[in-house]
């Protein structure tokens, strides 16, 4: 019963998350690579605002981007069925949703400790997690700001 009430929310972030990037995408062309990769520094910000940035979390961020030009090479390249078809193979993954699992725990458990700033960065961590399972497709250039549709005022005598 909680397995099937969390896959049916798993579902429902990754479709919104999806519409959003493809929204995002439209309007501004940004490649998932990139906003995995400033989602994941996002993730951080709580250790750098505080001042404590440990030496490996430095190693991690340069391996974190490292990892993530893979996807952007993909997308650069246009080869988005394997970009897509490496998306759905992550997603089938039950260590996402081990991870999933860790980062909601950590976040609910700094957020019962009054650490609010942590179980932000929890949650931005897990929306990069989220980010691995996003499927592209060629972009539809939109402008980001839709053209105001003027209403026709109709007057009655």
């Amino acid at each position: 019963m909680i397995w099937k009430s969390y896959l049916k929310l798993d579902n429902w972030v990754i479709s919104n998350l999806q519409n959003l990037y493809l929204w995002l995408l439209d309007r501004t062309g940004v490649y998932v690579a990139t906003l995995m990769f400033v989602v994941y520094v996002g993730g951080l910000s709580p250790d750098i605002i505080r001042g404590r940035f440990p030496w490996w979390n430095c190693a991690l961020t340069v391996l974190i981007g490292l990892v993530v030009i893979l996807p952007y090479l993909k997308q650069d390249r246009g080869e988005i069925k394997r970009y897509n078809a490496f998306a759905i193979e992550i997603e089938g993954l039950i260590i996402r949703h081990a991870f999933n699992g860790l980062q909601i725990g950590i976040g609910v458990g700094s957020a019962i400790a009054g650490d609010y700033l942590s179980a932000a960065g929890c949650l931005t961590i897990l929306v990069y997690q989220y980010l691995w399972v996003i499927k592209i497709r060629d972009r539809n250039k939109k402008p980001f700001f839709e053209e105001k549709k003027e209403l026709e005022l109709v007057r009655w005598l």
